[in-house]
């Protein structure tokens, strides 16, 4: 419907408040009615002159940048179609004043075709100044606070003023339930971590925030949020405004708040040493003013007569002239033209600019001669706003050199150290490769040798003579890295047994009989003790003496002399005696030096003398270590050339015979093993075949099982009762040893599923022992087999 007379009047006039111009336009004849304007208007006539008029106007008035703009817009010819379906269009321009312009067509017909439009244009300077604010504001802003909203009051609706783009799924929240109800409960349940969600709601009640704004006008909320599976923490900040029709929520990270007053904190505290001048750190505090080059002293602690005798002698402020007077009488000669260029004004601009502190380090001299370490440290004076003003301390920094160089000559030891024990593990690497290749050789060698001469048996003894030897000899290298580990590693066992000293004193030497034959050594014992029955751990008690008399015997000459005196001493508690055992020996000796490190690992020293012996350098580190865990003492002294005293004491629990009777009748009957029926379970051919034949030539019956599974069939294919125990390996194809031991003792019979069931394997640590318990099994054994302990142990399982 058309708008007529005193209606459109009524409508011009009232939009003339709002516009600066304002114009009817008949688009049928191409004329114009100007109702308003802000500028001088000709009249632009009718008809087909009109839209050229049109265009001129808008380029007398239009900025040069958005002009194009402007004469696209006010064509009339496209009008039409722009307008299709819209009540108005409007485009934003600078004038030629930069005024910033708002230009509209508006429709005044309703219906089509379209007839009249309304051109109007509006001043928007407060609007685009207000853009601009809030752009600055939420620049700002955004600096510390992640989310900015208001909720009015009286419909409980919620108006963004700041989202950053960290918080889109907030801002989602915001365009899908604008309801400050809505908005914040999901916010809580999505976004907030579970802890804190109930003491957010609490917060976050109409009842509680309006009774905390009463009595504090802004409140805060601290809880956390979850983000990229790390906990972050958050601030919510409430405050009301226009008379509390209002509430703004500042949703505010703390964490980075939290990071940049630590940094704060810190940058503080390394000023305020020399702010404050009255540290003990620094003992004169001086103010540089780069901008007229003077220096003054702010306060002087010192007590040095130097530096109190210099400051005595000053005169002037002069900064070049006193900096240059102080490094020409203090500053040693070698550094002194490079601190003149640390020291120029120039120079100190750019290094506290840069780095905010600038510590330079110097020597200098007393007037006694005495050179000092010294430090001074320049900062901005924090009451100045640019780099021209400089606090400066001083402090003597000579202790703290000396530690400092202390550490470095703990850490030079250190790393010698290390590299000592690397070059150490370097050696015992190729010492192993050449003594393990050694009997490697032999057993190979006289091997070869065997098979040459089958018809000739004294040549065939002699070889297998030799090859049992080199097979004790790297078992024994074998044993002595093994043993090491085990120290290492915490895995020894104490296991005390009462023994009778006479008649394990008397095993324990037998044992040297024929090395010590072979040599042609003199080894004389000489025993006294008043105790004849002790607690002694044997295992660990005989490796010590073994490795030390093996020692003596290796190292001395054929037709040398070894001494071994045992005495009994007094013990350090009650029911207690210490036997030291003393050995001495003429052999080739250790130099001064070596015997610093003779209970090192893998030492072994090498002279002329010593080329020729076998070792792995690991004996006395068992040794001391084995000493160690038996609560006793050991110690050596040497000399090249003439022999080697080492002297070890050990503490034992005393027994009694009757304690040792006691214990003789606990021991099992040496029953023949002959008639037993063994199953063993072995799948190393050449293993089975050694058991064997041992087990054949006592007269035990062996089945072999050649893994873990072949064994549990013989065992349930035959009557129970047939076998009457198993050996059993560990490593096995298809059911190793473990397995194959559960797997027994779930068997439905029960003397099948209670056989005794010997573990026999390579597998020897302490560990290895519990594991073969825990499986089910009834003892264990390390190979390479021990024959009398493989006889005897069968002996006490099958009693």
């Amino acid at each position: 419907m058309k708008k007529e007379g005193k209606e459109l009047r009524a409508i011009l006039s009232a939009l003339s408040d709002l516009y600066i111009s304002l114009q009817v336009i008949d688009l049928t004849t191409l004329a114009s009615e100007t109702v308003k304007t802000d500028f001088p208007l000709q009249e632009m006539g009718a008809g087909a002159a009109f839209q050229e008029q049109f265009y001129e106007i808008i380029r007398q008035v239009v900025a040069p940048d958005y002009l194009q703009q402007m004469l696209d817009f006010v064509t009339l010819g496209t009008l039409a179609s722009r307008l299709q379906d819209k009540r108005q269009i409007a485009v934003v321009f600078r004038n030629k004043q930069f005024q910033w312009r708002r230009a509209c067509f508006i429709r005044i017909d309703e219906e089509e075709p379209l007839l009249r439009v309304l051109y109007a244009v509006e001043d928007i300077e407060n609007e685009k100044a207000r853009e601009h604010i809030t752009a600055e504001i939420a620049s700002v802003l955004s600096e510390s606070y992640s989310s900015i909203v208001y909720v009015n009051v009286a419909d409980a609706r919620v108006y963004p003023l700041w989202i950053s783009h960290v918080s889109e799924k907030f801002a989602r929240f915001l365009r899908q339930r604008p309801v400050a109800y809505d908005v914040f409960r999901t916010y809580i349940d999505t976004m907030v971590y579970a802890e804190d969600q109930a003491g957010m709601r609490r917060f976050l009640s109409r009842k509680y925030i309006f009774d905390r704004l009463d009595r504090e006008g802004q409140i805060v909320y601290s809880y956390r949020t979850l983000r990229d599976d790390t906990l972050v923490y958050y601030q919510l900040r409430i405050a009301a405004f226009d008379e509390r029709r209002k509430l703004i929520f500042a949703f505010e990270n703390i964490d980075q708040d939290l990071r940049r007053q630590q940094k704060l904190m810190s940058e503080l505290e390394q000023r305020s040493v020399l702010l404050r001048g009255l540290s003990k750190e620094y003992s004169s505090v001086w103010l540089v003013d780069a901008r007229t080059e003077t220096v003054s002293m702010v306060m002087n602690n010192s007590n040095s007569e130097t530096t109190n005798a210099f400051i005595k002698a000053l005169k002037g402020k002069d900064y070049y002239k006193i900096t240059n007077e102080y490094i020409d009488r203090v500053i040693v000669p070698e550094q002194r033209e490079e601190m003149r260029r640390n020291w120029h004004l120039g120079n100190l601009r750019d290094k506290v600019c840069k780095d905010k502190i600038y510590t330079l380090n110097y020597t200098r001299l007393t007037y006694e001669g005495k050179r000092q370490h010294y430090q001074c440290c320049y900062i901005k004076d924090a009451d100045a706003d640019s780099y021209e003003y400089f606090i400066c301390g001083f402090r003597n920094i000579e202790s703290t050199i000396q530690q400092e160089q202390e550490k470095q000559r703990e850490l030079d030891a250190a790393r010698k150290a290390a590299e000592a024990a690397n070059e150490a593990k370097s050696r015992f690497l190729f010492n192993m490769s050449h003594d393990i290749r050694t009997p490697l050789n032999a057993i190979i060698g006289f091997t070869e040798m065997a098979d040459r001469a089958p018809e000739d048996l004294a040549k065939q003894a002699k070889c297998r003579a030799k090859i049992l030897s080199a097979s004790n000899q790297l078992l024994s290298i074998l044993n002595d890295v093994l043993e090491m580990a085990r120290i290492e590693n915490n895995r020894i066992v104490i296991d005390e047994q009462l023994v009778d000293m006479q008649e394990y004193l008397r095993l324990s030497t037998t044992i040297f009989d024929v090395q010590i034959a072979e040599k042609q050594l003199t080894f004389e014992k000489h025993n006294d003790f008043q105790h004849r029955y002790l607690y002694v751990d044997k295992t660990h008690v005989s490796e010590i003496f073994i490795n030390i008399i093996g020692n003596a015997i290796k190292y001395t000459p054929p037709g040398g002399r070894i001494v071994a005196c045992l005495r009994e001493l007094p013990g350090r508690k009650s029911g207690e005696c210490i036997i030291e055992v003393v050995t001495r020996d003429t052999g080739v000796g250790m130099t001064r030096e070596f015997l610093q490190h003779a209970f090192d690992q893998f030492a072994r020293e090498r002279t002329s003398s010593t080329n020729g012996v076998q070792g792995t350098g690991l004996g006395l580190a068992i040794v001391k270590r084995l000493v160690g865990l038996l609560g006793g003492t050991i110690s050596i002294a040497s000399t090249l050339g003439e022999g080697t005293t080492v002297t070890v004491r050990l503490p034992h629990r005393i027994g009694t015979a009757a304690e040792i009777e006691q214990q003789s009748m606990k021991r099992s009957d040496d029953a023949q093993l002959a008639g037993r029926h063994i199953l063993l379970a072995e799948d190393n051919e050449l293993n089975a075949e050694i058991v064997i034949a041992l087990l054949t030539e006592v007269g035990c019956k062996v089945d072999w099982a050649q893994d873990g599974r072949i064994c549990a069939e013989k065992l349930q294919a035959a009557l129970p009762g047939s076998y009457d125990l198993i050996l059993m390996d560990i490593q096995m194809p298809h059911m190793d040893g473990y397995e194959t031991t559960r797997y027994i003792r779930r068997l439905p019979d029960k003397r099948q599923a209670g056989i005794p069931i010997l573990a026999m394997t390579a597998n020897a640590f302490k560990e290895d022992v519990d594991n073969a318990l825990a499986a089910g099994m009834n003892g264990h054994l390390a190979k390479p087999i021990d024959i009398p302990k493989l006889m005897q142990t069968l002996k006490v399982l099958l009693h």
